[in-house]
């Protein structure tokens, strides 16, 4: 089985990494973006902002998987300008 080298960053910087085996760089990328998820789960609740990444190299050094999730929260009365200039626009808000 091969061994990739995964690092994470869950917003403190990117760790050393961690050698793990997978039956192929496809097994590697879908664990990396279940590890994700559960990373938002545990750093997302109780922020306005999170920057989580994942990177996989495979043991010649090539990255085979690169992810990147950013999360923003408002609170309340705070607009989004976004939406604003949509409920301003004469044709409404895209679907």
């Amino acid at each position: 089985m091969p061994t990739y080298n995964v690092r994470m960053d869950v917003g403190e910087g990117p760790d050393q990494g961690e050698l793990i085996d997978f039956a192929d760089a496809d097994a590697a990328c879908h664990d990396a973006q279940v590890a994700m998820a559960e990373a938002a789960k545990e750093t997302v609740p109780g922020t306005d902002k999170a920057h989580l990444a994942v990177e996989i190299d495979d043991m010649d050094g090539a990255t085979v998987f690169r992810g990147e999730m950013d999360f923003t929260g408002r609170k309340g009365c705070v607009a989004d300008p976004i939406d604003e200039a949509a409920a301003q626009s004469p044709i409404g808000p895209r679907e």
